[in-house]
């Protein structure tokens, strides 16, 4: 929980194509109806999983917060100083980008399923669409991209030209590239032609009848993946470049064409699915 939270922190510096992190505040919500031996126990797990990926990401943690909350809560404050120059503005879609997103879609799904192996009542929906050796695929394949820094995603933005970005959590896919398109200098759509989703999880939302809206583009991520604008003539290199780094992976998901400011998906049965493999396998 504590590496993820931090790779989640750290993802909103990565879009502005920044890989240098000078500081991050760890802020942690300690719950009040915990036990002191086991808030205890907690607290220094969580803080000390925030911290090894700090040090993975090559930053350092140089203060904080400590509250006393209902729920268990952890989050930060990433800091990067440098010159203007160096930062890739969210602002310069262009006609004729290609999009790419760098991790596949389902973290949430994938880890609502695993809880309901232990749920006898929940299990029962879906024992005829998916097996509990599939589950337990996808969970460790969401655990995986969820950990995984969008730092190499982000190292390769100035050299492929990427004209603007942004990372993808609770809001989903379409949500973020709305909320993208409305910073946009020029007037632009983007269109969603094909998504990546973790293998299994696809299947397992139709037999829920959409409860996780993956094909919607609305499923809620954790630590996701870096939604790119970048010129089409490099698109293939920067994904080609990605998996050479670090294991990273890229998809062309869709593209930006002249327009009025909004997010087109493709329907159910236009909208082309790209189940993604687990890479511990």
């Amino acid at each position: 929980m504590g590496q993820i939270a931090c790779a989640n922190v750290l993802s909103d510096i990565y879009t502005l194509g920044i890989t240098d992190i000078d500081s991050v505040q760890m802020i942690l919500g300690i719950p009040t109806d915990m036990a002191s031996n086991e808030r205890d126990v907690v607290t220094r797990l969580v803080g000390q999983g925030f911290k090894e990926r700090c040090k993975t990401a090559g930053c350092a943690i140089t203060g904080g917060d400590t509250k006393q909350n209902a729920w268990f809560m952890i989050g930060g404050v990433a800091t990067a100083v440098l010159p203007t120059s160096n930062i890739i503005r969210p602002l310069s879609a262009q006609a004729g980008d290609s999009i790419i997103l760098t991790k596949p879609l389902g973290t949430t799904a994938a880890t609502t399923l695993y809880r309901w192996l232990e749920q006898p009542d929940k299990l029962e929906l879906i024992k005829d669409c998916i097996t509990k050796s599939e589950i337990e695929i996808a969970y460790h394949h969401a655990l995986h991209s969820m950990l995984t820094l969008n730092r190499a995603a982000s190292s390769l933005m100035q050299k492929f030209g990427v004209h603007a970005a942004t990372d993808i959590t609770g809001y989903g896919v379409i949500g973020h590239a709305e909320n993208l398109l409305r910073h946009q200098r020029n007037n632009v759509d983007f269109i969603i032609e094909r998504l990546p989703i973790i293998e299994y999880m696809h299947k397992a939302d139709i037999h829920l009848n959409n409860r996780f809206k993956l094909l919607e583009g609305k499923g809620i991520e954790t630590s996701g993946g870096l939604l790119l604008c970048i010129p089409s003539e490099n698109a293939n290199s920067y994904i080609e470049a990605l998996r050479a780094l670090d294991n990273g992976d890229g998809w062309l998901i869709g593209k930006v064409v002249e327009g009025n400011g909004r997010v087109v998906i493709r329907e159910p049965d236009q909208l082309h699915v790209i189940n993604v493999s687990s890479p511990l396998i």
